[in-house]
């Protein structure tokens, strides 16, 4: 029942014990479960999920990793909306740049599905060149729209990734969530975030008598839940490799792709679940891609074609030449290994919206603290319940 139609019905049960005036204590004792029933009908409409899918992020020349991110943020239910905030975060070392930025997100709106989202901080440090790993469980309370479905499925909706001491050169990132496990009455669900991270400066902007690294990471996630003739969840993972030298660089990231699902699901997107980078040594970074773009879908066959973008460059032709660049910033050849997993996800009854948005960045480097506002730049939406709006 439609929530208009239930006030029309309150409002004749209303008339009616007025016509028949009844008294005071009859209509007190009935008005809160009119008020219950209402509630209920707001809270049971479509429940939402906005589904990252990855971003471009270009600087005009390299630089060490600051910052970097790229996440969805989406705090629980309120009223008839979902609050939604989008966040991209950038920053450099001693240069000073402007980048520019694209995202990528799905909107999806089911009644048979349930949404939960979140976030893990993890600290990362440890001395420069070698790796930092932290495996973290988290075990979570779930909302009722997911408690006692037959799948649960786990996303990456993005990352934040900040140094905390001063910046250095990125040489490894491996995010990954594991498959979400349901306690033994379902209400509960445990995985597991981990994350590993090498970084290393040997040049001269860096600190020479400090010889480790400081960072700190969010990782959000998003839980989708649902029963199997309603929802389908079908994992494929990817691999790129390149190289590149002083005088040719890498420049096409993209990697097509098919995963093939399960037919009789009418729609369909596709979300992270795992990333992963890893170049030759330490670098300076100007361009980073990760990020999905759906083609085709075939619903008689399941299967959904799709375009991966996967990207790190160390250099590229300046596209601006008055521009003053870092005397530290060059050009040094090398080679890069990216990979991670995708899950396919298929709903029998559900509406998909695809976004996209495109900004900008302006930082004035001078090892700015990497936690400054210039280094954020958010969008804020609300996304109304229902397949109507």
């Amino acid at each position: 029942m439609e929530l208009s139609n239930l006030k029309q019905l309150t409002c004749r049960f209303c008339h009616l014990i007025l016509k028949r005036k009844f008294s005071i204590k009859v209509i007190r004792n009935f008005l809160p479960f009119v008020f219950f029933l209402i509630s209920f009908q707001a809270f049971s409409q479509n429940d939402v999920g906005v589904i990252w899918m990855g971003f471009e992020h270009e600087w005009t020349y390299n630089h060490r990793l600051n910052r970097l991110g790229d996440y969805i943020e989406q705090p629980e239910f309120e009223g008839y909306d979902h609050p939604v905030k989008h966040y991209h975060t950038g920053a450099t070392g001693l240069g000073w740049d402007d980048a520019l930025f694209s995202s990528y997100y799905n909107i999806i709106k089911s009644d048979k599905i349930g949404f939960q989202s979140g976030f893990v901080d993890i600290k990362l440090e440890n001395k420069e060149g070698q790796r930092a790993y932290v495996k973290k469980k988290v075990s979570l309370p779930l909302q009722s729209n997911l408690k006692n479905k037959d799948q649960i499925v786990g996303l990456l909706n993005g990352f934040d990734l900040v140094a905390i001491d001063g910046a250095d050169k990125l040489k490894t990132l491996s995010i990954d969530i594991s498959d979400p496990i349901y306690n033994y009455d379902k209400s509960r669900v445990d995985f597991i975030v981990e994350v590993g991270f090498i970084a290393n400066c040997g040049s001269f902007e860096c600190h020479r008598f400090n010889q480790t690294y400081n960072y700190t990471i969010k990782v959000q996630y998003l839980l989708i839940a649902g029963n199997r003739a309603d929802f389908f969840g079908t994992e494929k993972s990817f691999i790129k490799t390149y190289e590149w030298d002083k005088h040719d660089t890498f420049e096409d990231g993209m990697v097509n792709e098919t995963v093939r699902g399960y037919t009789g699901f009418p729609i369909a997107t596709i979300g992270f679940k795992s990333i992963m980078v890893n170049m030759d040594r330490d670098h300076w970074l100007v361009n980073w891609h990760t990020a999905i773009h759906p083609q085709f879908y075939d619903e008689t066959t399941g299967n959904f074609e799709f375009a991966i973008d996967l990207l790190l460059q160390q250099w590229k032709k300046s596209t601006s030449p008055m521009k003053i660049v870092s005397r530290f910033s060059k050009r040094k050849d090398g080679w890069a290994y990216l990979d991670g997993s995708v899950v396919l996800l298929q709903f029998k009854d559900a509406c998909l919206e695809t976004k996209s948005r495109f900004g900008s960045l302006n930082w004035k480097g001078r090892n700015k603290e990497a936690d400054n506002n210039d280094a954020i730049n958010v969008e804020r939406f609300r996304v109304k319940a229902g397949c109507d709006n």
